[in-house]
């Protein structure tokens, strides 16, 4: 029987002196590179695929995280795991040798990737779909119970920083049995305004307004929508106090403070998650896959059926300035 990845000695993330030996002792044939994009979850999803890969296969992770507008901060500001990291010009050296030597496997997605042999029917994915339709993204609890269980234990081989933790250990004292969790997109910073259609803020008002809780954990994008939610339900809202301001992403205390409101997200048994985030898809890994999710709808969409690809998501909006216009948000399918 396999080790727990906790105390294998494949992991390459553990930081303990036998698995550095191990590692030396070994001849790696390949090397696999994580390249990490765009903001904090999506990053965090990529490289969680990455060393799943690597250590079903044998071989040597590299992380790729630039810091960038995105996401300004350095994956060491934010876990304690020692892992190679290599700069963006050394990557795109690396990648223009790749097809020549073949000593590099490169890993660059924003998904949780299923490896060969998971037992995912085809077809199962309902939001974020691809043509074999096997993907797990923002599926919660429709994921197979032994596919949770092998994510969850790369999940939680990442170990925050002590000062992302120490704020953790901290605030989360105030959260009791029945405070509640939500997460709320509004799309409205300038990396993800194409989404900001989706975005209703009565739709979470509707869903909050009929749960029964003592009070509210919010983590929010927007200082105005978070104002308003203060204008509502008063005291009931917790807010964990930001060192910059709400959805700064450009500077680290920005990125850590994210991760902190990431991790206590996930204290609480029940979150109120925003559609196609993977800010919410991941407070629920990282909470064990307990917490019972409600995700509120969008304005509107519609699932539909493309012969061949399986299921694709798509959106229809109406612009109320002007004359009545009808559109369709690029697809997020992953040809």
């Amino acid at each position: 029987m396999k080790k727990p990845i906790r105390n294998s000695l494949k992991n390459p993330l553990l930081k303990t002196t036998s698995s550095k030996a191990r590692c030396k002792k070994r001849v790696m044939k390949k090397h696999i590179i994580a390249v990490a994009r765009g903001g904090l979850c999506n990053r965090l999803k990529c490289l969680i695929s990455s060393i799943r890969l690597a250590d079903k296969y044998s071989m040597l992770p590299l992380l790729s995280w630039p810091v960038m507008r995105e996401c300004g901060c350095k994956f060491s500001d934010l876990f304690e795991n020692k892992i190679s990291e290599i700069s963006l010009g050394d990557f795109q050296k690396l990648e223009n040798k790749r097809t020549a030597e073949k000593k590099h496997d490169i890993v660059e997605t924003w998904r949780l990737e299923p490896l060969p042999g998971d037992k995912i029917p085809g077809g199962f994915s309902q939001i974020f779909c691809s043509k074999t339709g096997k993907n797990i993204d923002c599926e919660y609890g429709r994921i197979p119970l032994l596919i949770r269980k092998n994510f969850l234990a790369y999940v939680h081989v990442l170990v925050p920083q002590k000062y992302v933790a120490e704020e953790v250990s901290k605030f989360c004292k105030n959260f009791d049995d029945h405070t509640v969790s939500v997460n709320i997109r509004s799309w409205a910073d300038e990396y993800s305004k194409k989404r900001v259609v989706l975005f209703n803020i009565d739709n979470f008002f509707a869903v909050m307004d009929k749960v029964d809780c003592s009070n509210f954990f919010v983590t929010c994008d927007s200082q105005e929508v978070l104002d308003e939610l203060i204008y509502r339900y008063g005291k009931r809202i917790l807010h964990y106090p930001k060192r910059t301001f709400e959805c700064d992403r450009g500077s680290t205390e920005g990125v850590q403070d994210a991760l902190i409101d990431l991790l206590l997200l996930s204290k609480n048994s029940k979150l109120i998650a925003t559609p196609l985030s993977t800010f919410s898809e991941m407070a629920w890994w990282f909470g064990d896959c307990k917490a019972n999710v409600e995700v509120v709808q969008p304005r509107a969409f519609l699932f539909k059926r493309v012969p061949g690809l399986g299921y694709s998501l798509f959106w229809k909006w109406h612009f109320i300035a002007g004359n009545e216009r009808k559109g369709i948000l690029p697809n997020f399918s992953n040809n």
